[in-house]
């Protein structure tokens, strides 16, 4: 009998409780999935992505999910890591609507997770690099050998990554050079001109560019876009240009 209880004794001592090994797992988990999204996406990588669905100052509210798609393929040593297409989560931070006692109006943005076409999702932190308007309705120019602001091949978006293929459009090895009206020409805060298209984001593309009366801003939980003359409207296909963290 005495060699019974000195048996189960010394198994009670050295078992830790159930709740505590599930708690380590789960942190284990936790930080193997952060440090595998850091790799694929490292730190300075910019990714190109427009709206799935607009966002209204006056329709959403903090918590509510936003979407974007990333709009070319990022590669890394020549491999696709991430594909074109490929599903970017949020959430709306806060959301003001103007008023006559607030005259401005806000909305504040965080992108955290990527969902690859394999199913695989993984997180990330991200703050709005720059935002533009959508590309969809862009002409072609009348001699069709290419689609205003389209963005050059192989261009770099940060430390290992660079993007291939043309915004929205079919990914390619080989293309014509960058076209002019470079997204930097335009100033912020200023509306492209009566019937012209308007211009991809690159990876050097910083704040507001071609939508009038914008600001873009950072906070400690995301990216804020800001109006004094007029309610926050982002359109379906607005493109933003992400950076991690």
């Amino acid at each position: 009998m005495a060699i019974v209880v000195a048996a189960t004794t010394s198994l009670s001592q050295t078992t830790p409780p159930p709740s505590t090994a599930a708690s380590q797992t789960q942190g284990a988990s936790s930080t193997s999935e952060e440090n595998s999204g850091n790799a694929l996406l490292p730190p300075g990588t910019a990714i190109p992505t427009e709206l799935s669905k607009s966002i209204d100052a006056k329709k959403v509210k903090a918590g509510d999910k936003i979407e974007a798609r990333v709009t070319m393929d990022l590669l890394a040593h020549g491999q696709i890591i991430v594909p074109r297409d490929s599903k970017v989560t949020g959430h709306v931070t806060d959301a003001k609507p103007r008023s006559k006692q607030s005259p401005e109006s806000t909305v504040g943005i965080a992108f955290d997770r990527i969902a690859l076409k394999n199913g695989r999702e993984l997180p990330l932190r991200t703050t709005v690099q720059a935002i533009g308007p959508s590309m969809k309705v862009a002409p072609f120019p009348e001699n069709g050998n290419e689609v205003p602001g389209k963005a050059p091949p192989d261009m770099h978006a940060g430390n290992n990554p660079t993007w291939r293929g043309s915004p929205g459009g079919s990914a390619r090895q080989n293309g014509s050079p960058y076209p002019t009206g470079n997204p930097q020409d335009v100033p912020t805060g200023t509306a492209p001109s009566a019937g012209s298209a308007a211009s991809a984001l690159d990876p050097r593309s910083q704040g507001v560019i071609g939508m009038k009366g914008l600001s873009l801003s950072t906070s400690d939980q995301g990216s804020v876009v800001s109006s004094s003359t007029s309610n926050i409207h982002l359109d379906g296909g607005t493109q933003l240009i992400l950076r991690t963290e």
